[in-house]
């Protein structure tokens, strides 16, 4: 598990969440799961302790803006598509899904405009 020590202990937490979500991916309970369950599972997992973490009294984009909106999506239902969404250049199986499921890609539009 690396942790930078850059003098900034701003989003030290989130790093160490992330290391400890890669180890994780190779562990005997994660190992019947695909790389892109893991990813989707492990971007909500992220999105959500940065929601628990985000200081409220700092006023700059990330904890006003990024954070709060990617908590939210992590709350919603569209943690998957947005997934898929992501990863569509690099991935054909994303693109199918994306393809196949054309009415959850309209909901994950839907909730961008209402957020």
């Amino acid at each position: 598990i690396l942790v930078s020590d850059n003098g900034s202990q701003r989003f030290s937490a989130a790093e160490l969440m992330l290391s400890l979500m890669e180890a994780s991916n190779s562990s005997e309970e994660n190992s019947n799961k695909s790389q892109e369950e893991l990813f989707e599972e492990n971007t909500k997992n992220f999105f959500s302790v940065l929601g628990e973490l985000n200081e409220v009294e700092t006023r700059d984009i990330w904890n006003s803006f990024y954070i709060p909106f990617f908590h939210d999506l992590s709350k919603s239902n569209n943690i998957q598509t947005y997934c898929k969404y992501i990863t569509q250049a690099k991935n054909q199986n994303s693109r199918l899904w994306l393809e196949s499921n054309p009415d959850m890609l309209d909901q994950f539009d839907k909730w961008l405009q209402n957020n």
